[in-house]
This record gives C-alpha cells, sequence and structure tokens, in this order.
C-alpha cells in the first residue's frame, strides 16, 4: 500500500508485535509534497508521487512487514537527491502502557 507524499506530513508510526511484545516504530524523514517520487506500486504502473509504503504479508513469505519512507528522487543531470535531511527512526518494545506514553509524548500539534 503506498501514500502520496502530498496525503502524508514528515513522520509515519507504525505498531505492531514481535516475540510475544508490542513494538512501536517512529520513523520521521523528509517529505515533500512538491517534489517528485519516482517509485511506483505494482498495482499501479505509472502513478508516482508515494512517499510511503506499507507491505504485510500474508504468511508466505514467513510473514513479515515492511515499512519504507522515500527521500526525494535524484535529479537525472546533476546525479543528486535534492534532499540533504535524514530519515531517523525509533524503534520500542514494551508493555502497551509504556509505548502508549511515548507515543503521547511525540505526538506533534
Amino acid at each position: 500500500m503506498g501514500y502520496k507524499s502530498s496525503k502524508v506530513t514528515d513522520r509515519v508510526v507504525y505498531v505492531t508485535n514481535w516475540k510475544d511484545k508490542s513494538c512501536l516504530i517512529i520513523c520521521n524523514f523528509p517529505n515533500n509534497p512538491f517534489d517528485i517520487y519516482a517509485e511506483e506500486p505494482p498495482e499501479l504502473v505509472g502513478e508516482n508521487d508515494f512517499s510511503i509504503y506499507v507491505y504485510n504479508d500474508d504468511g508466505n513469505a514467513d510473514g513479515f512487514a515492511e515499512l519504507e519512507c522515500n527521500m526525494q528522487s535524484v535529479e537525472e543531470t546533476s546525479g543528486y537527491s535534492k534532499s540533504l535531511d535524514r530519515v531517523s527512526t525509533w524503534i520500542f518494545c514494551g508493555e502497551n502502557n509504556q509505548l502508549n506514553k511515548i507515543l503521547k509524548n511525540t505526538a506533534r500539534d
């Protein structure tokens, strides 16, 4: 599943269970709705500008999940990305009440 850059902010949060523990993944990335994101979802060939992709395996590939945040595309003429920003990812595992406190403290107004 893809999310267009114009429809999201620069933070994505994912909650899951791993080895009988709740896990919270927070990822900050430089989302720019006015730039070009060239990657396209396989089911939407020719449609681009998606900066976030989420995939949950149905069990055919050992039941994994994938969370992908894209940077802006590399320019053809220079070979460099327009963005000098970095992606920051935090992963927390623990009890739900602990993760809810973290989530509440990282929420944006």
